[in-house]
This record gives structure tokens, sequence and C-alpha cells, in this order.
């Protein structure tokens, strides 16, 4: 499948987008504090309102983005869909990972062969200064807020972004194969 070549700027998170971080950090829950959470389990962003304390949480996301954030796996579809859109589009990778992991965050993105054109490590994705014709995401936080701002957003369904209300920006996918069709037809 090609998509058409209008150059449109497209804005991919990485965490459950491109990579299977929850995954990942629900094998560090379970490896680490012998606490065994299903992807279902995680019906909020916040793993510490899903099982584990605040204390707990954070003690993972620093091994997750100091060790193991170049151990996950891609999510189905994401590197041939990149490659393919970004035969024609701009992909502008945007993640909230902490900082600290940039340097291991790169080399994951080589050593898979994920394409895109830039990487911006920001929080605030809706604040980055780029005019996103589309942005792909899993966080509803991140959604809403780019979607108040103007930008089309594909929200990937996740168990913790579900029963939000409808946005006219937003739309729900399930996949990458979904994704390529939806912007086959810009």
């Amino acid at each position: 499948m090609r998509v058409k070549t209008r150059k449109l700027t497209l804005g991919i998170d990485i965490d459950n987008v491109i990579a299977k971080t929850d995954q990942k950090i629900r094998e560090i829950i379970r490896n680490t504090y012998g606490i065994d959470l299903s992807q279902r389990d995680i019906t909020v962003y916040n793993y510490h309102k899903c099982g584990i304390t605040r204390q707990q949480e954070r003690d993972v996301l620093n091994v997750f983005h100091k060790k193991e954030c170049e151990n996950v796996e891609l999510v189905r579809g994401a590197k041939k869909s990149l490659s393919i859109l970004g035969e024609s589009h701009k992909v502008i990778i945007v993640t909230s990972r902490d900082l600290s992991s940039r340097k291991a965050t790169e080399r994951w993105l080589r050593t898979k062969g994920i394409r895109y054109d830039s990487l911006i490590f920001e929080n605030r994705k809706h604040k980055t200064g780029i005019k996103f014709h589309y942005f792909i995401e899993d966080r509803w936080k991140h959604a809403l807020k780019l979607a108040k701002a103007g930008t089309k957003v594909l929200l990937f369904n996740y168990p913790w972004n579900l029963n939000r209300p409808k946005h006219p920006n937003i739309r729900r996918v399930n996949n990458w194969k979904e994704i390529l069709m939806l912007l086959s037809g810009i």
C-alpha cells in the first residue's frame, strides 16, 4: 500500500504506539515485586493507581528508562507502516520519556530500523511549535490537548484510554494496518 504524495507532518508517540512499553513495564513489575498485572488491569495511565504504590511506580520507571527501554518489542506493523509513511510524509517522533533515556531511545530506534525525520523529547506534545496534521498517540491526556489545539489524533485503543468523552479531532484505531488505510485516503 502506498500513501499519496502530499507531504504532511505526522507526530508519532513511541510508547505503546511503536514500542510495546506497557508489556515491558508490567514485566518489570512482575519480576521486581511479584505483582502480575494484565493489560486489562491498567485502566488508567498511572500504574500506581492499578495495583502498585507510587514509589514502586517511580522505581519501575527508573529501571525502564535507565536499563530496559532498549529491550522493548515493536508494536506489530509499526516498522513497516513508518517506512511506508516516511516515503511521503514528514515523521516526527515526540515522546514524553525521561530525557535520561535519549541515547538508549535513539539506539533502540536505529537498531529496530524505525524510519523518522526527527525525535523530540517533550511531555507537552501540543506545545512543540510544530503544526502536526496528524498525531498517533495512546495517552488520552496528550490526545485531548493535541485535539484541542487543532491536530487530528489517531488514538490507539488501550484499557487506559477507554471510556473517555468523544472529541471531533480524535479518532480511535486498533492497529497500524488501520492507520495506513486511514492515512492513505488523505
